[in-house]
C-alpha cells in the first residue's frame, strides 16, 4: 500500500539538503517541484537514489540563483534545461519543464513551459509522473497513485505514440514492469512493445545495455521474461540464443540462499548455458557495450562451462580442483548458473565456500632444484606434473606422500 503522508519525510531523510535546494528554487511567482523515481520510491517505501526535481525557472535563472547562493551548478543538459546544483557534494539534478515539440525515436526537439500538466503528460509511464512540492503535497495528472497501489505500469496515453518518442521505452517498460509490477504487463502496452521491437536497434548499444543490466537485476525479471518467452524478443535484443529456464532455476537458488544477483550472472544464465553458442560473450559485448571486465567475466563463464561438466557422479575431490584452479568467486558463479537445478551440488559447493580454504602448492621450482634439478623447461614440465598429482592426492600435505610424488615423477 502506498504511503503519502510520509513519503516527503523520507525524500528529506535521504538527502538533508533537499530543502535548503527548494527553498532556493521557490522564489515568488515561481514554483519547483520533486519530480520521477524520488516520489515514487518514496510512496513505496523503497530506497531513494537520485533527486531530480522539475521548475518554472529558466535554466539560466537556476544558475544565477545558485550563484547567489555560493552553490556550484553545472549546465549537465542545458539545450535540454537541466542544470546540476550541488550542495555539499549532493547533486541535484534541476530541470525546466518541458514539452515536445519534435521526436524521432531516440532524441526529442523540446520547447520550455511553465505548466506541470504538460511536463507530466510527456514522460513515459504514468507512476514516473508524479511530482511533490515543498509541503509534501502529491500532484498526479496522469493516475499514477492508483497504478501504483495496483502495481502496474501503463504507459501515459497512447503507448504506441509515447514508443514512438523514445524507443528506449520499450526495455524500460519491460524494466520498470520486472522493478515496480511485480512482473505483471499491461496488455496495450505489451502489445505495443512488441509491435515496435524492429526499431531497438536504432538505439546506441549503450543505452541498450543500460536498460538491460537494470531489467536482468530487478527482482521480478524472470515474470516479465516468461511473459514474452514465445515472441522472441529476448533473441532479437541480445542476438543469441536464450534458454528461460536456466535463468528461472538461477533466481530460485539465489532467492532461497539469498545470494544478490548479478547482471552478468543472470546474462549467463540466460544466453551461455545449454544455448551451445561459443560466440555468444563476444556477440553480447558488441550488441550491450559490455566493458572488458564484463566481458571477461562472461567469457570465463563460457570456458569454465564447457570445461567443467556437472553431473550427479562429481566429487568433493573435484570440487575442490576447480576452486583451485579457477578461484573461489568464478567457481560459485560457475556453480549457480550451472547447478541451479542439482541443490545437492549447490550445497556441497557452498559448504567448501564456507570450510575449505584453498592451499598453496607445495611444489615450487625452488623446491626441486635445492633436490638437484636446472632450471629450463623440463623443470617446468616436472612443476606441471607435480601439481596434477598433489591435486589428485586431496591437495595432501602428508610429507610422506609429497615425498612418493617427488619420487614417482622423477623416476
Amino acid at each position: 500500500m502506498i504511503d503519502t503522508e510520509t513519503a516527503f519525510a523520507r525524500i528529506c531523510k535521504t538527502s538533508p539538503k533537499t530543502m535548503q535546494l527548494l527553498a532556493l528554487l521557490n522564489p515568488e511567482g515561481q514554483e519547483t517541484r520533486i519530480i520521477g523515481g524520488a516520489v515514487r520510491n518514496a510512496l513505496l517505501g523503497q530506497p531513494i537514489h537520485d533527486i531530480d526535481v522539475a521548475t518554472t525557472l529558466l535554466p539560466e535563472t537556476t544558475i544565477k540563483l545558485a550563484q547567489e547562493a555560493g552553490l556550484k551548478s553545472v549546465p549537465t543538459g542545458i539545450s535540454h534545461g537541466t542544470v546540476t546544483i550541488i550542495i555539499e557534494g549532493n547533486p541535484f539534478e534541476v530541470t525546466t519543464l518541458r514539452q515536445d515539440v519534435e521526436t524521432n525515436g531516440r532524441h526529442a526537439k523540446v520547447e520550455f513551459t511553465r505548466n506541470f500538466q504538460i511536463d507530466a503528460l510527456r514522460r513515459d509511464f504514468t507512476v514516473n509522473a508524479l511530482s511533490m512540492d515543498m509541503t509534501g503535497a502529491i500532484y498526479d495528472y496522469t493516475d499514477g497513485l492508483t497504478d501504483l497501489d495496483k502495481q502496474i505500469i501503463r504507459f501515459i496515453g497512447d503507448p504506441l505514440l509515447r514508443i514512438q518518442e523514445d524507443y528506449l521505452r520499450i526495455l524500460r517498460f519491460f524494466r520498470f514492469s520486472a522493478s515496480y509490477g511485480k512482473g505483471k504487463l499491461d496488455k496495450s502496452g505489451l502489445e505495443a512493445c512488441l509491435s515496435q521491437r524492429k526499431n531497438i536497434p536504432a538505439l546506441s548499444r549503450e543505452r541498450i545495455g543500460h536498460e538491460m543490466r537494470k531489467w536482468l537485476t530487478a527482482k521480478y525479471v524472470y515474470e516479465t521474461i516468461e511473459a514474452i518467452s514465445s515472441t522472441g524478443f529476448l533473441h532479437d535484443v541480445l542476438g543469441v540464443a536464450v534458454n528461460h529456464n536456466s535463468l528461472k532455476a538461477l533466481i530460485n537458488v539465489e532467492t532461497e540462499a539469498e545470494i544478490e544477483p548479478t547482471f552478468i550472472r543472470h546474462l549467463a544464465a540466460l544466453s551461455l548455458v545449454e544455448t551451445g553458442t561459443c560466440g555468444a560473450a563476444e556477440t553480447l559485448r558488441q550488441n550491450l557495450k559490455l566493458s572488458n571486465h564484463e566481458h571477461t567475466q562472461l567469457e570465463s563463464f563460457q570456458t569454465h562451462s564447457q570445461k567443467y561438466r556437472l553431473d550427479s557422479e562429481i566429487s568433493e575431490s573435484k570440487f575442490k580442483q576447480i576452486i583451485y584452479t579457477i578461484g573461489y568467486p568464478a567457481f560459485m558463479n560457475w556453480l549457480l548458473v550451472n547447478a541451479a537445478e542439482k541443490p545437492d551440488l549447490i550445497r556441497m559447493g557452498t559448504m567448501l565456500y564456507k570450510s575449505w580454504i584453498v592451499p598453496k602448492n607445495p611444489f615450487s621450482g625452488e623446491y626441486f632444484i635445492k633436490i638437484g634439478l636446472k632450471p629450463g623447461p623440463e623443470l617446468g614440465s616436472i612443476l606441471r606434473q607435480a601439481e596434477r598429482a598433489w591435486m589428485d592426492q586431496d591437495f595432501t600435505t602428508d610429507p610422506t606422500q609429497l615425498k612418493a610424488i617427488t619420487a614417482k615423477i622423477l623416476g
